[in-house]
């Protein structure tokens, strides 16, 4: 019976839960024939309710959702009816722990909790891809939340207090000279925070769901 479960799961016939599904995020796109995702894995991943890994953006022409699950990003359009998913071997992604989707770039800020670092991706190329840059930095380890605005990513530590400014730019896969790896300022917070949340030109600090400061930016 488990033998016949495990064929039916890596031919993705059958899925009962979320992390049955996780197998065939993983392969996407690998070449080994069993990288297809069922609608089944992809209406789980959309509708679950446990994924709250997600970020939305509305206006008036556009209502996109990106959902993450472990290693595996789901776009939807909900104007189209779109869906896309962006996993494999080549976007790096091991645990998604938070996202940004910034809309003038059409680019997609992801922080992986195992790798500490963010990886960047044109939210129109799904699939296995390659990020387009990514930001690391020893300051990443024990991040739990990303926000962006304007030129600048600010990146909240919650295992040493602090919530760190880097160029929005910033890529380890640039010429040297390019990089812009330095971080511009750090700001501590009280322990336990875990949460950013931008209000226009401020962002506000959250641990669980009470709001513990807010920083002017400029």
């Amino acid at each position: 019976m488990k033998l016949l479960l495990a064929i039916l799961f890596s031919l993705n016939i059958f899925a009962a839960d979320l992390e049955s599904c996780s197998p065939s995020f993983a392969k996407l796109g690998d070449g080994s024939g069993n990288d297809q995702i069922s609608n089944e894995c992809k209406e789980l991943i959309m509708n679950n309710d446990d994924t709250k890994i997600k970020v939305v953006h509305k206006d008036a022409l556009n209502d996109l959702e990106y959902n993450a699950l472990g290693s595996a990003l789901v776009s939807i359009d909900r104007v189209k009816g779109f869906q896309a998913i962006t996993s494999g071997n080549m976007t790096k992604l091991q645990d998604v722990k938070a996202m940004e989707y910034v809309h003038e770039y059409k680019e997609l800020y992801v922080l992986d909790g195992k790798t500490h670092k963010v990886y960047v991706f044109l939210s129109e190329l799904p699939g296995n891809v390659a990020p387009t840059r990514i930001i690391e930095k020893d300051e990443l380890i024990g991040a739990s939340d990303i926000a962006i605005l304007a030129d600048s990513i600010y990146i909240l530590n919650g295992q040493t207090n602090k919530v760190i400014v880097m160029n929005r730019q910033a890529s380890s896969k640039a010429p040297e000279s390019r990089q812009f790896l330095n971080i511009i300022q750090v700001v501590d917070v009280a322990p336990g925070c875990d949460r950013l949340e931008l209000k226009d030109t401020s962002l506000e600090v959250y641990k669980a769901d009470e709001k513990i400061m807010t920083l002017e930016l400029e």
